[in-house]
């Protein structure tokens, strides 16, 4: 499986995500498609500002790099699409409470990670314990873990978290054990809380609306 990603900053909010919807749309009708998710942020607990992430995953890099020739699929950025690896993922950990499932009212944190390669190993290894960690706390549903396929990409890491409600989640950083986990790297934190603004798979589209 490959995920483009995208943490979209500039225009309009409403303008993107409706543009959004109908790429998307288009994209479920190709060949490889899974699944898009577009979050949209509503709160920042620090530093990069933006709107939206955009995750759209694909069965497969050669079915995604079928799609990048189709102007359609991409119109909510400002620039298409025309490198098959320019900000491309691959998902390697993710974490699951035995419990808890998904549902589009719960809060995404997202946090992509500005972080030397030579970095990478130290902080995967950070990321592992703490979803551990997470996995057991009351109010925890799923995180995910991406790297990029490019070393050179400007976030090398995008994690995303489900948490029943941004309570649940802040009361993490309550906790000594947690904060002596990801301390070596709390300074590189971008955590912006989010929410469902769209779903769409092969068969559905969801939205606040319907």
């Amino acid at each position: 499986m490959i995920i483009r990603a995208d943490i979209i900053s500039q225009g309009h909010p409403d303008q993107i995500a409706e543009r959004w919807v109908a790429a998307a749309r288009v994209q479920a009708a190709q060949p490889g498609f899974l699944e898009a998710k577009l979050h949209g942020v509503y709160r920042l607990i620090n530093k990069t500002s933006y709107y939206f992430l955009s995750i759209i995953e694909w069965t497969e890099a050669e079915a995604y790099a079928r799609s990048i020739g189709k102007t359609d699929c991409y119109v909510f950025l400002d620039v298409l699409p025309a490198d098959p690896v320019a900000n491309t993922y691959t998902l390697i950990n993710s974490a699951q409470h035995r419990d808890n499932s998904f549902s589009p009212d719960h809060v995404t944190v997202i946090n992509p990670y500005r972080i030397p390669v030579t970095e990478a190993g130290k902080y995967s290894d950070m990321w592992n314990e703490s979803a551990r960690h997470m996995e057991k706390k009351d109010g925890f549903v799923s995180a995910q873990l991406y790297q990029a396929v490019r070393e050179s990409e400007d976030f090398h890491f995008v994690s995303r978290a489900e948490w029943q409600s941004e309570q649940r989640f802040m009361n993490q950083f309550d906790g000594a054990d947690f904060r002596k986990i990801i301390a070596p790297f709390e300074g590189i934190f971008s955590i912006s809380l989010s929410r469902l603004h769209a779903r769409i798979t092969k068969d559905n589209l969801w939205t606040p609306n319907h």
